[in-house]
């Protein structure tokens, strides 16, 4: 299922040295995309919509934040969403893959950031 291209250098390493424990369980992942220009991202709220995810903008932001269940989020993304364990023992949910922009929403999204929630602050 895994479409776009496979992460690689510093967080490719990072996924290669933790556990994967599976099919991602949280109950809500999210997204950053950034968007062509501030206007209301129209095609994008329905595509999400339509994949049962959610979409937080504001107006006159050129992003938006793009959520939903583990499942529909991979489904809507053609990847896979896996719950990790890193070798510090924190636990976090990613794709090994970065995902494509779906053709629906290319004429307002230029690009989605990782889908990724390891928090790579090192605490004392």
């Amino acid at each position: 299922m895994d479409s776009g291209q496979p992460i690689g250098g510093p967080l490719g390493k990072l996924l290669a040295n933790s556990t994967d424990l599976g099919p991602s369980q949280g109950h809500a992942i999210q997204i950053t995309v950034t968007l062509r220009d501030s206007t209301r991202p129209a095609a994008l709220l329905e595509w999400a919509a339509q994949h049962q995810l959610s979409v937080r903008w504001r107006d006159g932001d050129t992003f938006a934040y793009v959520a939903g269940a583990p499942a529909a989020f991979g489904n809507a993304f053609g990847v896979s969403v896996h719950d990790f364990r890193s070798p510090d023992g924190q636990l976090y949910y990613a794709s090994r893959c970065q995902p494509d922009i779906p053709a629906p929403v290319r004429g307002e999204v230029t690009g989605l950031g990782r889908i990724l929630s390891y928090d790579s602050v090192h605490r004392a």
